[in-house]
């Protein structure tokens, strides 16, 4: 009997221990997994990366799902964010409205009301979802340029394309606008130009940027970025950048609009087209594969500084400073303004039989090269013989004509008559003699009036020259030579 009660309070015991082993485990599994998605949860909570959020969850979907939903930066709590948002704005549009004794859009455009993103209209361009081409681009556009950024900054950047595709100053699809200038080697993004879609790219972050693009091209609204057309990485400071008006931050990178009449509503209606699949696409059936071999040699670069001196250097002067009058001075022109000059040049859209004579024998590089050699000379102070012209200008210049409809150049050319990259060149210290005879051929037409629409800006001055009189056009060319 004694033997019978000793086996059965053995066994108890060894059950009991098994048992608290397995209690104990589990309370030990649990608390890993509870630690593990708190700190997932915080890190959302943080805004990081989806991609970033993957590789801490060790590929857990459960705890992935969990963390999630605590991210401030997507679902519907970032629907909500964006409501919120663009209640706001509409609120302040209206307020601004009434109060501005109902001027026209183009006046109440030209003040600078800060750096409050301006509400945007959602996109709509009819099958951009079923057209593969769209969403490859744009996708590529978000995973290339913030695809480790939180889901706020691959919006932003999604929203940015979108914006320049509605805008006249750009090409109206968005393939179009995602390599824009990769042709000449001047792209607006840089993985267009740096060979960074030829690498293999990470399918989780892939996934997600193509689900930011597929909502943008559905109409999802990047409300904290508004009409943004510019944006950078925080990291550096491009010249560009002193010229736009600053929005604001999100993630990694700085965001701009244009001021003036340039970022305007009604400068974002251009009509939007269905991106083309290229005309030379290999047979669907045929895999691509990227090169594992040393990369071909590059061609040699430009040289800007020969072409300039010993080509340029005739009519406009080796530093970019003209002897005559009626020739341009170079000196401290945007580069990308220079070479799309001279592409306009080549291609016919801007008429000059001498420089489209010079033109025609440069190649795309060679433009960009000696852009950027004028852009880095010192442009030298100007004077004007006439004060009374240059003080009519300057009321022109930095007020406009209300009654003719004539906006203020400043809000364009930048009150210093700077300038703004590539699509406003710099006026201050410029010739009046060739300001004057370029107003007098936008006035007429023979300059900004392209049947086919490629000189965007220049249509813009056909339509504002042709509101100035002679002595306007007198006036504004005396105090633009005179202006440093």
């Amino acid at each position: 009997m004694r033997a019978l009660v000793g086996a059965a309070a053995l066994g108890s015991l060894v059950g009991l221990s098994i048992g608290g082993a397995y209690l104990a485990g589990g309370l030990a599994r649990t608390a890993v997994v509870h630690a593990r998605i708190t700190r997932l949860a915080d890190a959302a909570h943080k805004g990081f990366s989806d991609t970033a959020l993957a590789v801490a969850a060790n590929d857990a979907p459960g705890a992935l799902a969990i963390a999630r939903r605590h991210d401030p930066l997507s679902g519907s709590l970032q629907d909500a964010r964006e409501r919120r948002l663009n209640d706001w704005a509409d609120q302040l549009q209206a307020r601004h409205s009434v109060g501005d004794g109902g001027r026209s859009p183009l006046l109440r455009a030209s003040l600078d009301l800060g750096g409050a993103p301006v509400a945007v209209r959602p996109f709509t361009l009819r099958g951009a979802l079923d057209q593969s081409r769209d969403l490859e681009c744009l996708t590529q556009a978000v995973y290339y340029e913030a695809r480790g950024e939180t889901p706020a900054g691959m919006q932003a950047v999604a929203q940015v394309v979108l914006n320049r595709v509605r805008h006249r100053a750009f090409p109206k699809t968005i393939c179009g606008v995602v390599f824009q200038g990769a042709s000449m080697g001047g792209c607006q993004f840089s993985f267009a130009c740096d060979g960074s879609v030829d690498r293999v790219t990470d399918p989780i972050a892939w996934r997600r940027s193509q689900d930011i693009a597929a909502r943008a091209l559905d109409g999802r609204v990047m409300a904290a970025v508004g009409n943004a057309t510019y944006f950078h990485t925080a990291s550096v400071t491009p010249d560009w950048s002193r010229y736009l008006v600053r929005i604001g931050q999100v993630g990694g990178h700085l965001f701009y609009r244009f001021a003036g009449h340039d970022g305007a509503a009604s400068m974002f209606n251009g009509a939007v087209e269905p991106s083309q699949a290229p005309s030379a696409a290999p047979p669907a059936e045929t895999p691509v594969y990227a090169s594992l071999g040393p990369a071909a040699p590059a061609p040699a670069p430009s040289d800007g500084a020969k072409i300039a001196t010993g080509i340029c250097a005739a009519c406009h002067g080796a530093d970019g400073h003209s002897v005559a009058p009626t020739n341009p001075n170079l000196a401290g022109l945007p580069a990308a303004y220079i070479t799309l000059q001279l592409t306009h040049f080549k291609a016919g859209i801007r008429q000059n039989a001498i420089m489209q004579g010079m033109a025609a024998t440069l190649s795309p590089a060679d433009m960009v090269a000696v852009g950027e050699y004028f852009s880095k000379q010192v442009p030298k102070p100007n004077t004007s013989s006439d004060p009374a012209l240059v003080q009519a200008g300057q009321a022109i210049f930095r007020g406009g004509i209300a009654s003719a409809g004539v906006p203020a150049c400043a809000a364009c050319h930048s009150p210093d008559g700077a300038g703004i990259p590539k699509n406003y060149p710099r006026l201050a210290g410029q010739w009046a003699d060739y300001t004057y005879a370029q107003l007098k051929a936008f006035s007429s037409g023979a300059r900004g009036n392209d049947p086919a629409g490629k000189d965007v800006n220049g249509h813009i001055m056909y339509a504002i020259a042709g509101k100035l009189s002679d002595a306007n056009m007198h006036a504004l060319a005396q105090y633009a030579q005179a202006l440093r």
